[in-house]
């Protein structure tokens, strides 16, 4: 039996449905791989903050969450290739003076673009200067951009 972790609690990729049930992309993967290797496998929610302690106490087997590969993470644990992918965006009020931000409907991978992503953050700064920008608390949008 392999046990697997999601978080349930973050859609699309995992959520939890009103009946308790997991529901969203990672759950029909984790399906799909566990009927195609032709074994027993338990998918159980777990708080993202745990995934990784439970991961290395032996609680769960593998983690199938949206998650990305710093250096820290993979310094106590085995990542797979990318199954995909969600770029980090702005999100403004239809009101707002920023709704016509430079660049929009652009995006900029830094693995592959790092120097247009560079010129875009350029461009942008005098837009955003004062302004306050919200991001999700412990997700790589939260780093700091290197300098």
């Amino acid at each position: 039996m392999i046990r697997v972790a999601t978080e349930g609690a973050f859609a699309p990729w995992n959520f939890t449905n009103p009946d308790g049930t997991l529901g969203g992309f990672e759950v029909d993967l984790y399906q799909d791989l566990c009927r195609r290797m032709k074994v027993g496998c338990r998918l159980e929610a777990q708080s993202f903050d745990g995934m990784i302690p439970a991961l290395n106490a032996g609680k769960f087997d593998a983690i199938l969450a949206r998650m990305s590969a710093p250096p820290k993470r993979e310094a106590v644990m085995a990542f797979t290739e990318s199954y995909g992918t969600t770029g980090q965006t702005f999100s403004v009020l239809k009101s707002s003076p920023l709704v016509d931000l430079l660049e929009k409907g652009k995006s900029f991978s830094l693995a592959t673009n790092e120097a247009g992503a560079a010129a875009a953050v350029k461009e942008l700064k005098p837009m955003l200067k004062g302004k306050i920008i919200g991001v999700s608390v412990r997700c790589s949008s939260e780093r700091p951009a290197r300098r």
